[in-house]
């Protein structure tokens, strides 16, 4: 017995030096110890190419890094009731991301993994003992890897990446079923969005500006690239993203005068109505400036509602082509869906109108 346990420690020393391409090959396969009582395993590839051992079934998990992102990736992929810790105080679930107490309600009284520092609060994760942590801080993944508690990591900087995050999620959390068809709903409404956007002609784009101050950052490629689908003229797409994410200034507003002004929070009305350089910006001048929601996360932001997203922007630059009854019926089947929640009719109204 003792030479078949370190002749398995060897195999899986072996296995976890792999390269990536060839560690991918083992994932979803089931492994048990030689003990017939013990508990079955399952084994992920996350997207970092590492093979983590996770329960076969799992009954609660934690996020840690971006935790509205990570929260709305699980809960869209079907786990929205595994998720056991509640955001750190850095994030206020009572403000804007009040509504993953509607999607995961055993949040309100869950422990804290991080401070609000984003510092790891080991003692609670040690003394919790969730069966799998998700993260997306690829600098994290040592110190988390020393509470033992297997830790995967996923990515959502681009359509592809969220999708296949959500496989491996799917897959981690037995809900398999849900991830694939979020995946064919995704990528059905992206080439919905494409074909509506194909209607509006080269006259007709309107000037857009999708913005978020204080500093004038050029929007997540995500979104940029989303503004193009939807028929926008984004005022913004030629610039160098040097550094990831380039900037301009507000000469550069006046020389672009946005039709239509797209913005993150409340506060970029304000901004901009103070600001008597552009004070003459047509969006400025005939009120045509948008906050997006923030349901589950921002829209527009990498996350699972991004069609939605689409739908949203689309709607408020061409109401002619989705129209707000498209876009109620949108958003109502979207939450029912995949996060397993029926809007009110005061919350409906609030996505659809923003802000």
């Amino acid at each position: 017995m003792k030479k078949r346990t370190f002749l398995c420690c060897v195999l899986s020393s072996l296995t976890i030096g792999l390269p990536s391409w060839t560690v991918a090959q083992t994932a979803g396969k089931e492994t048990t110890t030689s003990n017939d009582s013990a508990p079955q395993y399952q084994e992920i590839t996350d997207m970092a190419g590492r093979v983590v051992k996770i329960p076969a079934k799992v009954s609660k998990g934690g996020t840690f890094g971006s935790v509205p992102i990570l929260n709305s990736v699980m809960e869209a992929a079907g786990g929205g009731k595994l998720i056991y810790n509640q955001p750190s105080k850095f994030h206020d679930i009572h403000g804007d991301w009040k509504m993953h107490l509607k999607f995961a309600p055993q949040l309100e009284n869950g422990p804290y993994y991080e401070s609000s520092g984003h510092e790891i609060l080991t003692e609670n994760i040690l003394a919790d003992r969730p069966d799998f942590l998700v993260t997306n801080n690829k600098g994290k993944l040592e110190l988390l890897s020393k509470t033992r508690i297997p830790v995967i990591f996923i990515e959502t900087s681009s359509p592809e990446k969220l999708l296949k995050s959500m496989e491996i999620l799917g897959q981690a959390m037995g809900t398999q079923e849900q991830a694939k068809d979020f995946a064919k709903y995704f990528n059905e409404e992206m080439e919905n969005l494409k074909k509506l956007g194909d209607k509006v002609s080269e006259v007709e784009k309107v000037r857009t500006l999708y913005v978020n101050p204080p500093t004038y950052r050029l929007p997540n490629a995500q979104a940029e690239n989303l503004l193009s689908i939807i028929g926008a003229n984004s005022v913004t797409k030629n610039i160098s993203r040097k550094d990831g994410r380039g900037s301009y200034d507000a000469e550069d507003i006046l020389l672009w005068n946005p039709e239509v002004i797209i913005g993150f929070k409340p506060a970029v009305k304000t901004r901009f109505s103070e600001d008597k350089k552009i004070k003459n910006v047509s969006a400025i001048k005939n009120n045509k400036i948008f906050i997006v929601p923030t349901v589950a996360h921002s829209y527009g932001s990498p996350n699972p509602e991004l069609p939605l997203a689409g739908y949203w922007m689309m709607h408020k630059l061409y109401p002619d082509i989705v129209t707000k009854e498209m876009l109620e019926e949108k958003v109502k089947d979207f939450y029912q869906r995949f996060f397993h929640y029926t809007l009110t009719p005061e919350e409906l109204n609030e996505i659809v109108e923003g802000g």
